[in-house]
Protein backbone atom coordinates (compact mmCIF):
# COMPACT_ATOMS: atom_id res chain seq x y z
CA UNK A 1 0.00 0.00 0.00
CA UNK A 2 2.63 2.45 0.89
CA UNK A 3 4.70 1.44 -2.66
CA UNK A 4 0.61 2.87 -4.27
CA UNK A 5 0.49 5.65 -2.30
CA UNK A 6 4.28 6.40 -3.09
CA UNK A 7 3.63 6.06 -6.99
CA UNK A 8 0.52 8.23 -7.03
CA UNK A 9 2.68 10.95 -5.36
CA UNK A 10 5.34 10.87 -7.64
CA UNK A 11 3.33 10.60 -10.73
CA UNK A 12 2.89 14.22 -11.31
CA UNK A 13 6.43 15.13 -11.36
CA UNK A 14 7.32 11.62 -13.54
CA UNK A 15 4.48 13.42 -16.24
CA UNK A 16 6.74 16.44 -16.21
CA UNK A 17 10.27 14.62 -16.72
CA UNK A 18 8.44 11.94 -19.16
CA UNK A 19 6.52 13.98 -21.73
CA UNK A 20 3.46 16.53 -21.78
CA UNK A 21 0.54 16.14 -19.55
CA UNK A 22 -2.62 14.73 -20.34
CA UNK A 23 -4.81 17.45 -22.31
CA UNK A 24 -7.86 16.33 -20.04
CA UNK A 25 -9.72 19.22 -18.26
CA UNK A 26 -10.63 16.25 -15.43
CA UNK A 27 -6.98 15.88 -14.63
CA UNK A 28 -6.33 19.62 -14.29
CA UNK A 29 -7.31 18.73 -10.43
CA UNK A 30 -6.36 15.63 -10.00
CA UNK A 31 -2.99 16.92 -8.41
CA UNK A 32 -3.74 19.01 -5.87
CA UNK A 33 -6.81 16.90 -4.78
CA UNK A 34 -4.61 14.03 -4.67
CA UNK A 35 -2.39 15.18 -2.33
CA UNK A 36 -5.14 16.28 0.21
CA UNK A 37 -7.12 13.21 0.19
CA UNK A 38 -6.81 10.17 2.38
CA UNK A 39 -9.93 8.48 0.99
CA UNK A 40 -9.77 4.87 0.31
CA UNK A 41 -12.47 3.69 -2.52
CA UNK A 42 -13.03 -0.32 -2.16
CA UNK A 43 -13.83 -2.39 -4.87
CA UNK A 44 -17.22 -2.84 -5.32
CA UNK A 45 -19.08 -6.32 -5.25
CA UNK A 46 -19.00 -6.25 -8.97
CA UNK A 47 -15.09 -5.88 -9.40
CA UNK A 48 -14.68 -8.86 -6.36
CA UNK A 49 -16.52 -10.91 -8.73
CA UNK A 50 -14.35 -10.55 -11.61
CA UNK A 51 -11.65 -13.20 -9.81
CA UNK A 52 -14.08 -16.00 -10.08
CA UNK A 53 -13.43 -16.50 -13.71
CA UNK A 54 -14.47 -17.01 -17.35
CA UNK A 55 -18.37 -17.89 -15.91
CA UNK A 56 -18.62 -14.64 -14.21
CA UNK A 57 -17.38 -12.65 -17.14
CA UNK A 58 -19.56 -14.54 -19.48
CA UNK A 59 -22.77 -13.46 -17.31
CA UNK A 60 -21.76 -10.04 -17.03
CA UNK A 61 -21.70 -10.03 -20.87
CA UNK A 62 -25.26 -12.02 -21.33
CA UNK A 63 -26.12 -9.00 -18.64
CA UNK A 64 -24.82 -6.25 -20.57
CA UNK A 65 -25.24 -7.03 -23.71
CA UNK A 66 -28.13 -9.77 -23.66
CA UNK A 67 -25.54 -12.18 -25.93
CA UNK A 68 -25.64 -15.87 -25.28
CA UNK A 69 -22.14 -15.50 -25.18
CA UNK A 70 -20.18 -19.13 -24.54
CA UNK A 71 -16.53 -21.07 -25.50
CA UNK A 72 -17.65 -20.89 -28.86
CA UNK A 73 -15.06 -19.34 -31.45
CA UNK A 74 -18.20 -18.28 -33.38
CA UNK A 75 -19.20 -15.04 -32.00
CA UNK A 76 -19.95 -13.27 -35.91
CA UNK A 77 -21.77 -10.44 -34.07
CA UNK A 78 -19.79 -9.49 -31.21
CA UNK A 79 -18.84 -5.35 -30.50
CA UNK A 80 -16.80 -4.78 -27.81
CA UNK A 81 -18.30 -1.68 -26.91
CA UNK A 82 -21.92 0.14 -27.23
CA UNK A 83 -22.16 3.16 -29.35
CA UNK A 84 -23.73 5.19 -26.06
CA UNK A 85 -21.15 4.37 -23.93
CA UNK A 86 -21.81 4.86 -19.92
CA UNK A 87 -20.20 7.79 -18.53
CA UNK A 88 -18.43 5.53 -15.84
CA UNK A 89 -16.47 3.50 -18.54
CA UNK A 90 -13.90 3.11 -20.33
CA UNK A 91 -12.95 0.57 -23.29
CA UNK A 92 -9.18 -0.21 -22.85
CA UNK A 93 -8.55 -1.07 -26.29
CA UNK A 94 -5.26 -2.58 -27.21
CA UNK A 95 -4.06 -3.80 -30.23
CA UNK A 96 -1.88 -6.41 -30.67
CA UNK A 97 0.30 -6.75 -33.46
CA UNK A 98 4.14 -8.01 -34.13
CA UNK A 99 6.59 -5.86 -34.20
CA UNK A 100 7.38 -4.25 -37.91
CA UNK A 101 3.67 -5.41 -39.41
CA UNK A 102 1.79 -2.64 -39.77
CA UNK A 103 1.27 -1.93 -36.03
CA UNK A 104 1.72 1.76 -37.02
CA UNK A 105 -0.30 1.93 -39.52
CA UNK A 106 -3.12 0.81 -37.80
CA UNK A 107 -2.53 3.22 -34.61
CA UNK A 108 -3.00 5.84 -36.66
CA UNK A 109 -6.04 5.06 -38.21
CA UNK A 110 -7.53 4.49 -35.10
CA UNK A 111 -6.00 8.31 -33.73
CA UNK A 112 -8.68 9.44 -36.03
CA UNK A 113 -11.03 9.50 -34.03
CA UNK A 114 -12.32 12.11 -31.76
CA UNK A 115 -13.35 9.31 -29.61
CA UNK A 116 -9.80 7.83 -28.84
CA UNK A 117 -7.33 8.66 -26.45
CA UNK A 118 -3.20 7.66 -27.17
CA UNK A 119 -0.15 7.99 -24.82
CA UNK A 120 1.64 10.13 -27.94
CA UNK A 121 1.85 12.91 -25.11
CA UNK A 122 4.08 10.96 -23.41
CA UNK A 123 6.60 11.63 -26.03
CA UNK A 124 7.59 7.82 -25.80
CA UNK A 125 8.39 5.70 -29.41
CA UNK A 126 5.77 5.19 -31.54
CA UNK A 127 3.37 6.31 -28.53
CA UNK A 128 4.07 2.69 -26.92
CA UNK A 129 2.88 2.09 -23.51
CA UNK A 130 5.65 -0.27 -23.09
CA UNK A 131 8.35 1.38 -23.80
CA UNK A 132 6.94 4.51 -20.98
CA UNK A 133 6.80 1.73 -18.61
CA UNK A 134 10.55 0.75 -19.39
CA UNK A 135 11.86 4.29 -18.65
CA UNK A 136 10.52 4.73 -15.19
CA UNK A 137 12.06 1.12 -14.64
CA UNK A 138 8.98 -0.70 -14.67
CA UNK A 139 8.73 -4.20 -16.61
CA UNK A 140 6.01 -6.06 -17.99
CA UNK A 141 3.06 -5.64 -15.93
CA UNK A 142 1.36 -8.93 -14.57
CA UNK A 143 0.04 -8.90 -10.99
CA UNK A 144 -2.53 -6.67 -10.12
CA UNK A 145 0.24 -4.26 -8.21
CA UNK A 146 2.35 -3.75 -11.66
CA UNK A 147 -1.35 -3.35 -13.45
CA UNK A 148 -2.45 -0.64 -11.05
CA UNK A 149 0.95 1.29 -11.65
CA UNK A 150 0.54 1.13 -15.21
CA UNK A 151 -2.69 2.19 -15.17
CA UNK A 152 -2.10 5.56 -13.22
CA UNK A 153 0.77 6.30 -15.31
CA UNK A 154 -1.06 6.02 -18.83
CA UNK A 155 -3.58 7.98 -16.86
CA UNK A 156 -1.33 10.63 -16.64
CA UNK A 157 -1.29 11.21 -20.82
CA UNK A 158 -4.51 9.89 -22.12
CA UNK A 159 -7.48 12.23 -22.51
CA UNK A 160 -9.72 10.02 -19.71
CA UNK A 161 -12.80 12.26 -20.87
CA UNK A 162 -12.83 10.34 -24.05
CA UNK A 163 -14.65 6.87 -24.13
CA UNK A 164 -11.63 4.63 -25.57
CA UNK A 165 -8.24 4.29 -24.21
CA UNK A 166 -5.77 3.14 -26.45
CA UNK A 167 -2.30 1.34 -26.09
CA UNK A 168 -0.27 -0.90 -28.38
CA UNK A 169 0.81 -4.33 -27.75
CA UNK A 170 3.71 -5.62 -29.62
CA UNK A 171 6.13 -7.35 -27.76
CA UNK A 172 5.91 -10.08 -24.90
CA UNK A 173 2.57 -11.15 -26.51
CA UNK A 174 2.13 -14.53 -24.84
CA UNK A 175 1.54 -12.45 -21.28
CA UNK A 176 -1.47 -10.47 -22.70
CA UNK A 177 -3.56 -13.17 -21.02
CA UNK A 178 -2.36 -12.89 -17.57
CA UNK A 179 -2.10 -9.44 -17.55
CA UNK A 180 -5.95 -8.94 -18.94
CA UNK A 181 -6.92 -11.06 -15.71
CA UNK A 182 -4.50 -8.63 -13.30
CA UNK A 183 -6.28 -5.45 -15.62
CA UNK A 184 -9.86 -7.42 -14.61
CA UNK A 185 -8.87 -7.53 -10.71
CA UNK A 186 -6.80 -4.20 -10.15
CA UNK A 187 -8.05 -1.22 -8.68
CA UNK A 188 -8.70 1.70 -10.58
CA UNK A 189 -5.78 4.28 -9.90
CA UNK A 190 -7.57 7.69 -8.04
CA UNK A 191 -7.27 9.83 -11.81
CA UNK A 192 -9.44 7.13 -13.60
CA UNK A 193 -11.26 7.30 -10.10
CA UNK A 194 -11.90 10.98 -10.20
CA UNK A 195 -12.82 11.47 -13.20
CA UNK A 196 -15.63 9.61 -12.12
CA UNK A 197 -14.49 6.19 -13.86
CA UNK A 198 -15.77 3.31 -11.89
CA UNK A 199 -15.00 0.45 -14.69
CA UNK A 200 -12.79 -0.23 -17.46
CA UNK A 201 -13.64 -3.30 -19.80
CA UNK A 202 -10.54 -4.35 -22.11
CA UNK A 203 -10.91 -5.10 -25.93
CA UNK A 204 -8.57 -6.49 -28.35
CA UNK A 205 -7.58 -5.83 -32.13
CA UNK A 206 -5.34 -8.60 -33.48
CA UNK A 207 -3.86 -7.62 -36.89
CA UNK A 208 -1.68 -10.30 -38.80
CA UNK A 209 0.82 -9.55 -42.08
CA UNK A 210 0.14 -12.61 -44.72
CA UNK A 211 3.86 -13.72 -44.66
CA UNK A 212 4.38 -13.44 -48.00
CA UNK A 213 4.26 -9.33 -47.18
CA UNK A 214 8.15 -9.43 -45.84
CA UNK A 215 8.89 -7.01 -48.40
CA UNK A 216 7.03 -4.81 -47.67
CA UNK A 217 8.85 -3.81 -44.42
CA UNK A 218 12.01 -2.81 -44.02
CA UNK A 219 12.75 -3.62 -40.96
CA UNK A 220 11.73 -7.36 -41.73
CA UNK A 221 13.69 -7.06 -45.22
CA UNK A 222 16.79 -6.76 -42.55
CA UNK A 223 15.83 -9.23 -40.67
CA UNK A 224 15.92 -11.93 -43.87
CA UNK A 225 18.88 -10.75 -45.24
CA UNK A 226 20.31 -11.03 -41.72
CA UNK A 227 19.36 -14.47 -40.84
CA UNK A 228 16.39 -16.34 -43.29
CA UNK A 229 15.77 -19.53 -41.25
CA UNK A 230 15.49 -17.29 -37.98
CA UNK A 231 12.90 -14.91 -39.51
CA UNK A 232 10.98 -17.88 -40.76
CA UNK A 233 10.88 -19.96 -37.52
CA UNK A 234 10.41 -16.62 -35.71
CA UNK A 235 7.66 -15.63 -37.52
CA UNK A 236 5.80 -19.34 -37.24
CA UNK A 237 6.27 -18.21 -33.45
CA UNK A 238 4.36 -15.38 -33.50
CA UNK A 239 1.84 -16.36 -35.54
CA UNK A 240 1.41 -19.03 -32.60
CA UNK A 241 1.30 -16.54 -30.13
CA UNK A 242 -1.40 -14.65 -31.50
CA UNK A 243 -4.08 -17.95 -32.34
CA UNK A 244 -3.47 -18.50 -28.46
CA UNK A 245 -4.37 -14.72 -27.73
CA UNK A 246 -7.35 -15.32 -29.57
CA UNK A 247 -8.48 -18.20 -28.40
CA UNK A 248 -7.84 -17.37 -25.15
CA UNK A 249 -10.20 -13.76 -25.23
CA UNK A 250 -12.79 -16.04 -27.62
CA UNK A 251 -13.11 -18.65 -24.53
CA UNK A 252 -13.89 -15.61 -22.20
CA UNK A 253 -16.59 -14.81 -24.23
CA UNK A 254 -14.76 -11.38 -25.39
CA UNK A 255 -13.20 -12.59 -28.97
CA UNK A 256 -10.55 -10.28 -30.28
CA UNK A 257 -11.72 -8.30 -33.94
CA UNK A 258 -9.04 -10.26 -36.40
CA UNK A 259 -7.82 -7.82 -39.34
CA UNK A 260 -5.50 -9.02 -41.98
CA UNK A 261 -2.90 -6.44 -42.51
CA UNK A 262 -3.74 -6.78 -46.67
CA UNK A 263 -6.94 -5.95 -45.93
CA UNK A 264 -6.72 -2.94 -44.52
CA UNK A 265 -4.21 -2.12 -47.27
CA UNK A 266 -5.79 -3.02 -49.96
CA UNK A 267 -9.49 -3.42 -48.72
CA UNK A 268 -9.59 -0.45 -46.96
CA UNK A 269 -13.47 0.28 -47.00
CA UNK A 270 -14.40 -3.31 -45.32
CA UNK A 271 -11.72 -2.65 -42.48
CA UNK A 272 -13.44 0.40 -41.76
CA UNK A 273 -17.33 -1.17 -42.00
CA UNK A 274 -15.68 -4.37 -39.63
CA UNK A 275 -13.97 -1.52 -36.80
CA UNK A 276 -17.28 0.07 -36.87
CA UNK A 277 -19.14 -2.89 -36.19
CA UNK A 278 -16.46 -4.22 -33.67
CA UNK A 279 -16.06 -0.85 -31.56
CA UNK A 280 -19.24 1.29 -31.97
CA UNK A 281 -17.96 3.44 -29.23
CA UNK A 282 -15.15 4.41 -31.63
CA UNK A 283 -17.24 6.09 -34.60
CA UNK A 284 -16.09 6.19 -37.93
CA UNK A 285 -12.29 6.50 -38.58
CA UNK A 286 -10.22 7.88 -41.59
CA UNK A 287 -8.49 4.73 -43.37
CA UNK A 288 -6.07 7.88 -44.89
CA UNK A 289 -5.43 9.58 -42.04
CA UNK A 290 -2.30 11.21 -41.65
CA UNK A 291 -1.42 12.30 -37.41
CA UNK A 292 -0.85 15.97 -37.45
CA UNK A 293 2.63 17.03 -35.78
CA UNK A 294 1.97 18.69 -32.94
CA UNK A 295 -1.43 17.38 -32.19
CA UNK A 296 -1.38 14.17 -32.48
CA UNK A 297 1.66 13.19 -32.35
CA UNK A 298 4.87 14.81 -31.50
CA UNK A 299 8.90 15.06 -32.70
CA UNK A 300 9.60 12.62 -30.04
CA UNK A 301 7.19 10.26 -30.86
CA UNK A 302 9.22 9.24 -34.50
CA UNK A 303 5.98 8.36 -36.09
CA UNK A 304 7.12 9.46 -39.72
CA UNK A 305 3.96 8.63 -41.52
CA UNK A 306 4.62 10.18 -45.57
CA UNK A 307 0.98 8.91 -46.20
CA UNK A 308 -2.15 7.58 -44.80
CA UNK A 309 -3.16 3.58 -45.19
CA UNK A 310 -5.52 4.41 -48.00
CA UNK A 311 -3.13 5.79 -50.32
CA UNK A 312 -0.25 3.82 -49.63
CA UNK A 313 -2.18 0.68 -50.90
CA UNK A 314 -2.51 2.73 -53.74
CA UNK A 315 0.89 2.91 -54.69
CA UNK A 316 1.67 -1.00 -54.11
CA UNK A 317 1.09 -3.66 -56.49
CA UNK A 318 0.26 -6.80 -54.40
CA UNK A 319 1.69 -9.29 -57.09
CA UNK A 320 4.71 -7.42 -57.98
CA UNK A 321 5.86 -7.11 -54.72
CA UNK A 322 5.10 -10.27 -52.83
CA UNK A 323 3.41 -12.58 -55.19
CA UNK A 324 -0.34 -11.78 -53.56
CA UNK A 325 -3.67 -12.12 -54.79
CA UNK A 326 -6.40 -10.13 -52.98
CA UNK A 327 -9.70 -11.27 -51.92
CA UNK A 328 -12.60 -10.16 -51.58
CA UNK A 329 -13.21 -10.49 -48.04
CA UNK A 330 -17.23 -9.06 -48.99
CA UNK A 331 -17.85 -12.63 -50.39
CA UNK A 332 -15.93 -14.10 -47.82
CA UNK A 333 -12.89 -14.91 -50.32
CA UNK A 334 -9.72 -14.16 -48.76
CA UNK A 335 -6.38 -13.44 -50.54
CA UNK A 336 -3.53 -15.64 -50.38
CA UNK A 337 -0.05 -15.59 -51.11
CA UNK A 338 0.90 -17.22 -54.27
CA UNK A 339 3.77 -19.44 -52.07
CA UNK A 340 3.27 -19.52 -48.85
CA UNK A 341 6.43 -16.86 -48.34
CA UNK A 342 6.58 -15.57 -51.84
CA UNK A 343 9.70 -15.26 -53.43
CA UNK A 344 12.72 -13.73 -51.96
CA UNK A 345 12.91 -9.57 -52.35
CA UNK A 346 16.10 -9.03 -54.27
CA UNK A 347 17.59 -7.72 -51.37
CA UNK A 348 18.00 -10.70 -49.54
CA UNK A 349 20.47 -11.64 -51.47
CA UNK A 350 18.93 -14.42 -52.41
CA UNK A 351 15.75 -16.41 -54.50
CA UNK A 352 13.14 -18.66 -53.45
CA UNK A 353 10.77 -19.15 -50.57
CA UNK A 354 11.52 -18.54 -46.77
CA UNK A 355 9.61 -22.05 -46.21
CA UNK A 356 12.59 -23.87 -47.16
CA UNK A 357 14.08 -23.00 -43.84
CA UNK A 358 11.52 -24.75 -41.67
CA UNK A 359 11.25 -28.32 -40.71
CA UNK A 360 8.15 -30.23 -41.90
CA UNK A 361 6.48 -30.02 -38.29
CA UNK A 362 7.67 -26.20 -38.55
CA UNK A 363 5.74 -25.81 -41.33
CA UNK A 364 2.89 -27.78 -40.71
CA UNK A 365 2.35 -25.78 -37.50
CA UNK A 366 2.86 -22.40 -39.53
CA UNK A 367 0.35 -23.23 -42.09
CA UNK A 368 -2.14 -24.25 -39.01
CA UNK A 369 -1.67 -20.44 -37.34
CA UNK A 370 -2.24 -18.94 -40.92
CA UNK A 371 -5.45 -20.92 -41.48
CA UNK A 372 -7.12 -20.02 -38.33
CA UNK A 373 -6.39 -16.37 -38.20
CA UNK A 374 -7.41 -16.15 -41.95
CA UNK A 375 -10.43 -17.89 -40.45
CA UNK A 376 -11.29 -15.61 -37.85
CA UNK A 377 -10.41 -12.30 -40.04
CA UNK A 378 -13.46 -13.80 -41.88
CA UNK A 379 -15.92 -15.34 -39.80
CA UNK A 380 -17.31 -11.88 -38.83
CA UNK A 381 -17.78 -11.20 -42.52
CA UNK A 382 -21.06 -11.33 -44.62
CA UNK A 383 -21.56 -14.08 -46.88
Amino acid sequence: MTFLLLSLTLLPALTLQYGRPSISPSLRLVQSVEQTSNQTVHASPLDQGRSLGSSFLQNRLRHRTGLNVSNSLEHKDYAACKAEMDPEVRTFLRIVVQAGHGSTALESILMSSPKIATLCSSEMWQCEGHKLLESMGHGLATDEIDTHFMLSTYSQYWNLDRPVLLDKKTKMLDHLPKQDAALLKSELPYPMKFTGIKRIDTAYIIMYKPVCLWPMSKDLVMLVRNDAGAHARSETKRLQQLVEVHKYFSDQGRPPMVVNYADMVWNPDYVQRELKKYLPCLGDVDMDFRPKLGQDVYEENKMKIDLGVKSYGMTQDPWDCCRYNIGNPGKNKPGKCASEWGMMHEDAGFAGPLEKFLSSEEKAQLDEAVAYLEKQSLHRRTK
